[in-house]
């Protein structure tokens, strides 16, 4: 079976083209089956699947020479005009996560893995606002929570200084009254 590499087909989206020779009696070929198999329909669906993501939360394929091989459809053009890959972001295996401008100019953190067999990398990519979001949440319940110890602490503090001090006054009576 011969079986070309994945690779866009116009309209079509991504596309591999398989191969193979039919065989009549002995080994004889009879003829040649050739099937062209749309990748699109299942790749695309499942790169668009919201679920389990933050709302700004996107996912490509994108070629190793920066091509988008998928997004978000009507604007795969505007994709790939308008972002602009780290150096090394594309071609290297799984990469840490960086931080660069998308085709929207919004800042995201986007993390990539290669498929260099296919010669495309899976990107994933968030707003860094929306990433960054939970540690505005955690700073004010940081807040919330140290206020809420110190009010305690002086309390605490308050009635302590009182119970120590009661036996003093009692005493500086007492000597008041000899």
């Amino acid at each position: 079976m011969a079986v070309m590499p994945p690779h866009l087909h116009g309209d079509e989206g991504i596309v591999i083209h398989l191969g193979t020779r039919i065989v009549a009696t002995g080994d004889a070929p009879a003829g040649f089956l050739v099937a062209s198999v749309r990748l699109s329909e299942t790749l695309y669906p499942i790169l668009e699947d919201r679920r389990g993501l933050r709302s700004t939360t996107k996912t490509y394929l994108v070629s190793s020479d920066g091509r988008f091989l998928s997004g978000p459809r009507p604007h795969i053009e505007v994709l790939s005009r308008g972002t602009r890959f780290p150096d090394g972001f594309l071609v290297e295996g799984l990469r840490p996560v960086e931080t660069y401008i998308d085709c929207c100019g919004v800042r995201v953190l986007g993390v990539a893995t290669a498929m260099p067999e296919l010669g495309w990398t899976l990107v994933a990519e968030v707003y860094e606002k929306e990433a960054f979001m939970w540690l505005l949440s955690l700073r004010r319940r940081v807040v919330a929570t140290a206020i809420v110890v110190v009010v305690a602490i002086v309390l605490v503090s308050l009635r302590g200084a009182r119970s120590v001090a009661r036996p003093f006054r009692e005493l500086a009576a007492v000597a008041r009254r000899v």
